[in-house]
């Protein structure tokens, strides 16, 4: 009698092992992934559709380390995969922690002008002004040093030829023409200084301009930041997982496990429970997940019905 019991609690076992076999086979195809790699810019970002399942099973592309946010698809995604994407980056765009990486860009934007492009571009403008005085400075200099030679000429011809009117009269005619050209060059010489002075006085405003400008659009992003987590409070992370790495859910009857600073989509998780690794060294693949979004039978066994083996919330 005790050997036909066992035989009949071995058949239920395997019947009810190869039933949830076939519930993960079709659970395995149910879902599409939104995987933000990266911003652009402002308008623009790299995004990623895909079947967690198959990555993982080709290891090609690895979700936990090259997605910066990840939400669920729409259901109706191979039908038009164009509006499927465009509702993905909406769905990411309207979620805090995209803001905040839009305003971390932000702020490394300003770090560069602030840091970089402003004393560059200061210093060659100073730099400018710098040879343009010296340039003006070197032809007064030129032109004081001929007016010297003129006069010097000038006195030699009044000792030596008093009695000459004509060539005095040349020699003032002459030195007449020098100090009209010293007058000319010194006004040269100041309205380029006054340029250079001008034009490097130009440049510093710009460069306020652009960093009033990048404080601006720092100051905007905090006010956006701070509407969108006031308008979307499903979006924040259960108190069940708050503060772990990991989490286990029920997203569309599926249990997965979810990168918890990296997954945005909180209201597609049921009954989250917090991810931990299996004691027992004989728990095989319910022991532990490698991967995230796909099927995860530790995550499984804690959120689903009968131990990973009945229907998930």
């Amino acid at each position: 009698m005790a050997v036909h019991v066992t035989f009949a609690l071995i058949f239920a076992n395997l019947l009810q092992v190869e039933a949830y076999r076939s519930t993960v086979e079709v659970q395995k195809e149910s879902h599409m992934v939104c995987c933000l790699q990266g911003i652009v810019d402002a308008d623009n970002v790299k995004l990623r559709l895909m079947n967690p399942e198959q990555a993982a099973t080709t290891g090609k592309f690895h979700i936990k380390q090259e997605c910066k946010l990840v939400a669920m698809a729409p259901a109706d995604c191979e039908r038009d995969p164009d509006e499927c994407e465009e509702k993905c980056v909406q769905k990411m765009k309207a979620h805090p922690s995209y803001l905040e990486m839009m305003k971390g860009q932000a702020k490394a934007e300003w770090q560069h002008v602030k840091q970089t492009v402003a004393p560059k571009e200061r210093e060659e403008a100073r730099q400018n002004m710098t040879r343009t005085v010296a340039l003006a400075r070197e032809a007064l200099s030129d032109a004081e040093k001929i007016a010297s030679e003129k006069n010097l000429t000038f006195e030699q011809k009044k000792a030596a030829l008093e009695d000459a009117t004509e060539q005095l009269a040349l020699a003032q005619k002459e030195k007449t023409e020098t100090d009209r050209q010293l007058v000319n060059q010194t006004s040269i010489t100041e309205k380029q200084t006054a340029d250079a002075e001008q034009q490097y006085n130009q440049k510093v405003s710009d460069i306020d301009a652009k960093l009033t400008a990048a404080e601006e659009k720092i100051r905007s992003l905090e006010d956006s930041g701070m509407k969108a987590r006031e308008a979307s409070p499903m979006n924040s992370v259960p108190h069940q997982c708050d503060g772990e790495k990991y989490c286990c859910c029920s997203i569309r009857h599926v249990g997965v496990r979810v990168k918890t600073q990296q997954f945005t989509d909180w209201s597609e998780c049921k009954n989250p429970q917090p991810y931990t690794k299996s004691k027992n060294i004989f728990a095989g693949k319910s022991g532990k997940c490698d991967t995230v979004m796909v099927h995860c039978a530790r995550c499984a066994k804690k959120v689903c019905a009968d131990r990973g083996y009945g229907v998930c919330p």
